[in-house]
């Protein structure tokens, strides 16, 4: 698994679990449990996310002094036609 790999060489910031035959949710728990640290983020297998992701992320978490982020995300099909598409914005304010 990808993860294993990242876990082996960033072992005092990545840690992997593996959950089988178990709900997402239950696996998030779980994760959650062992979490350390001030940031967390779940990635699940059929997820697939931009090369600098977590470091924008963490770019407007610390600037704003945020106590969570939250991204666009979009459902595909395997053939990538676009299912449903939500768009956050951001204000310094609050997110709408």
């Amino acid at each position: 698994m990808i993860i294993d790999k990242y876990s082996a060489l960033y072992p005092h910031l990545i840690k992997s679990f593996v959950k089988t035959k178990k709900r997402v949710s239950d696996a998030q728990s779980y994760g959650l449990r062992y979490a350390k640290g001030d940031y967390l983020m779940f990635v699940n297998s059929d997820d697939w996310v931009e090369p600098e992701l977590c470091k924008e992320m963490y770019d407007l978490i610390t600037q704003y002094d945020a106590q969570i982020g939250v991204f666009d995300f979009i459902w595909e099909d395997e053939k990538e036609n676009v299912l449903k598409k939500m768009e956050f914005v951001f204000h310094p304010d609050g997110m709408y």
